[in-house]
């Protein structure tokens, strides 16, 4: 039996989103299939899905499920502050592949990603809700304490809810998330991350930072007898410094935790071009592949590398050996 994430739809909110290709169907907004009422929706970039968002998941899942509802996202495949201040380059903590791969395990049922533009950015509250709730019937509206969207800004909590009865539909505002004494936010995610701190994102996060490598199969390379080499590029990425990693490979059937120096090679504006080599023991066949992630654990040095070595095996095994055997 499948989870409710499992059937999870993608549609785009204008006709090409290239992204999200092979991830569902490509589509305008009025194409949006039947869903189950309630309607349960949120609105927001969700970048990093950290831990205040998963509050944000928390109620819909509440709100719909307890009549078997639906849950949607309308969330943006660029950030909405390049197209408002265009000297921005606000580099991503979460690349799109994942955030859906994360919107599912949330149990969404239909994702609907569409570019942010300046048509968007014009629109008023009034008018950006009017237009979703003409083509997606929601009865509830769950966003964060401090969201506010529409035109300069302008939609904040009161002046939703002063609309909520006009077009029938009721609001929820979440708190934040404090960890540390701090509140739980991107900015704070990025600081982290720009320092090498990876260790901390389990508890900002909820899980480990991870990147997704190969990007193109041809730069996988098996080097030495315990090495993989891997070249990737990203574009307006949020990376980690250079440096020594303790990480964790990961496939669909296997895991590993193995040691891994990255260098930057190239850092301009749009483009960063990374190397990885990465320490491992044991069969490097079952990460030969397109689709592995690379979570990072924490950080270590040059000095430390033997006593890392020694205190991790560092082999491979199977994450369901009855999948593999």
């Amino acid at each position: 039996m499948k989870a409710r994430g499992d059937q999870m739809e993608v549609i785009a909110h204008y006709k090409d989103l290239k992204s999200v290709k092979g991830k569902g169907k490509n589509s305008d907004i009025q194409e949006i299939k039947h869903l189950k009422k309630p309607i349960a929706l949120t609105i927001g970039n969700f970048d990093g899905m950290h831990l205040g968002h998963k509050e944000i998941f928390k109620t819909l899942r509440s709100l719909a499920r307890q009549k078997d509802g639906s849950i949607v996202v309308l969330t943006f495949s660029n950030h909405p502050l390049e197209v408002i201040d265009p000297c921005k380059k606000i580099p991503k903590i979460t690349p799109l592949e994942e955030k859906l791969e994360l919107f599912k395990e949330e149990e969404v049922d239909l994702v609907i990603c569409t570019p942010f533009t300046k048509e968007l950015q014009l629109l008023t509250h009034e008018e950006f809700l009017k237009e979703i709730r003409e083509n997606l019937s929601f009865d509830y509206l769950v966003l964060g304490e401090d969201a506010s969207f529409g035109k300069d800004r302008e939609g904040t909590q009161e002046k939703i809810q002063d609309i909520e009865k006009t077009y029938s539909f009721k609001t929820f505002y979440i708190p934040k998330v404090e960890v540390d004494h701090k509140v739980v936010c991107s900015r704070l995610i990025r600081e982290k991350l720009y320092a090498g701190e990876v260790e901390h994102m389990p508890k900002l996060l909820g899980r480990a930072y991870g990147l997704y490598a190969p990007f193109h199969i041809e730069t996988l390379q098996e080097i030495g007898e315990n090495k993989l080499r891997i070249t990737f590029d990203f574009q307006n990425h949020c990376l980690i410094p250079s440096g020594y990693y303790v990480v964790n490979l990961k496939t669909l059937d296997h895991e590993c935790i193995a040691l891994a120096h990255l260098t930057t090679l190239s850092s301009e504006e749009e483009s960063k071009t990374f190397d990885l080599e990465i320490f491992i023991k044991g069969k490097k066949s079952p990460f030969m592949n397109d689709h592995i992630k690379i979570e990072f654990l924490r950080k270590t040095s040059a000095k430390h590398l033997s006593e890392e070595l020694e205190g991790t095996s560092c082999k491979i095994f199977p994450i369901n050996p009855s999948k593999t055997a």
